[in-house]
């Protein structure tokens, strides 16, 4: 079963996901990159994917996230080239175009 989901246009990130900084991202222009099974054994689309690192860490992470910025899944990489390179991987719809975050 695939979740409803809404096709409102989305807007840029918060400044941090979970707590972690955002350092760029990209959000789907076909409605996901993908989908992911939730806790109700839905399909849900992966509408954006951001690249974030914690304050004093060297891992940056690759989040998987809703069209309203929840993060459903992540994944920790080495560097932002190996998370971009992970989410280029994984997409079947499309390929991510990435967006640097404005620092605040």
């Amino acid at each position: 079963m695939v979740a409803s989901t809404t096709q409102s246009p989305m807007v840029a990130p918060p400044s941090h996901l979970d707590g972690a900084r955002v350092l760029c991202y990209a959000i789907s222009q076909h409605g996901g990159f993908y989908y992911v099974g939730n806790a109700a054994q839905e399909q849900v689309p992966v509408s954006a994917v951001a690249i974030c690192r914690y304050d004093g860490s060297d891992v940056v992470y690759l989040f998987k996230c809703t069209a309203d910025w929840d993060v459903m899944h992540d994944a920790d990489c080495a560097s932002v080239d190996e998370a971009m390179a992970r989410a280029a991987q994984q997409a079947t719809s499309e390929t991510p175009e990435w967006i640097t975050a404005s620092a605040d």
